[in-house]
């Protein structure tokens, strides 16, 4: 998601500035996140007994993907 902001700002599609800031981003990583959890319970995907650990599970790993991408796209904005 945080790439995909930037790759839309490259080509030259109207996004703010102040959408490119770290807390909106992850913000954005944030809420697709949650959709997906809230698809995956909408399509039936059985609920394991682990479920509680494999959602902060994935929103972890969604929120550090979103730093990751962010900072790359930062970076790259600096060459």
């Amino acid at each position: 998601m945080a790439l995909g902001l930037f790759t839309l700002r490259d080509l030259r599609i109207i996004i703010p500035a102040r959408y490119l800031q770290v807390v909106p981003v992850l913000l954005l990583v944030i809420v697709v996140a949650m959709t997906w959890e809230v698809y995956e319970l909408f399509i039936g995907v059985p609920i394991e007994s682990d479920f509680v650990v494999d959602t902060l599970t994935d929103l972890c790993m969604g929120i550090i993907g979103g730093l990751i991408g962010y900072s790359v796209g930062t970076s790259v904005n600096k060459l």
